[in-house]
């Protein structure tokens, strides 16, 4: 049986942002239930390579302040979103980063970049990536394996399994990963979560993909209806 603040690690995102919405749920409750579960869950997967607590409770606290207030609420308002490490993310650091020069792999490269963010919902974790998008398994020299939340002896595939682990874990209700040949659809599988690979320039992918075509932007997430109301979260 799961703890009742494990209840809404689990809870569909449409739930929880509809809970929101209607004053049900505070957005601080939720970030709060879901770092529990980090705690207790982090060690054994290692799901992620960079934590933003600090700033995603500060977030949380600014999303209530809101809804208290009465103010117009993007569609992810108050829910707590987890972000693969290839996207660039405003103030926090992706550890992946590709040099546009030369369109090779910085693996070791810590710099923060400024980049795309979401609308709406707030950053909490930045999910492993491997060192290289061609191997189907998440594992990183900077960061260990990530390892599959159903049996830890087992793979999470890749590229996006850090992002399924977590979603399939209770770590949050879904998570952006890529794909272009399979990055967000094999680990989606792996996890027993539900992952989409939208068609080619339906999503803005920065930075872009040296064989663009290859460059997709997806939601990860547990049910059908979490991933059509991530899609519809507009990246900026």
């Amino acid at each position: 049986m799961t703890k009742p603040d494990q209840d809404l690690c689990y809870m569909p995102a449409t739930a929880l942002a509809a809970a929101i919405r209607a004053k049900k749920l505070s957005p601080v409750e939720l970030v709060r239930a879901v770092l529990a579960r980090l705690d207790e869950t982090n060690d054994r997967i290692n799901a992620f390579c960079t934590l933003t607590e600090e700033d995603a409770t500060r977030a949380a606290r600014q999303a209530e302040n809101a809804v208290m207030r009465g103010d117009r609420l993007g569609i992810l308002h108050g829910l707590p979103v987890s972000i693969k490490d290839l996207l660039l993310t405003r103030g926090v650091r992706t550890m992946q980063v590709r040099a546009h020069a030369r369109s090779t792999w910085r693996t070791k490269m810590l710099r923060r970049w400024q980049g795309s963010w979401l609308q709406a919902g707030f950053l909490l974790e930045r999910p492993q990536h491997p060192s290289s998008d061609s191997r189907r398994l998440t594992e990183s020299p900077l960061t260990g394996i990530t390892r599959n939340p159903w049996n830890v002896s087992k793979t999470t595939g890749g590229s996006s399994g850090g992002a399924g682990a977590a979603v399939a874990a209770g770590l949050g209700p879904l998570a952006l990963g890529t794909d272009g040949a399979g990055s967000i659809r094999i680990p989606a599988s792996f996890n027993g979560i539900f992952g989409l690979k939208p068609s080619y320039g339906r999503v803005a992918v920065y930075p872009p993909n040296p064989v663009p075509f290859l460059s997709h932007v997806g939601p990860m997430t547990r049910t059908v209806r979490d991933a059509a109301l991530a899609r519809h979260a507009r990246v900026l």
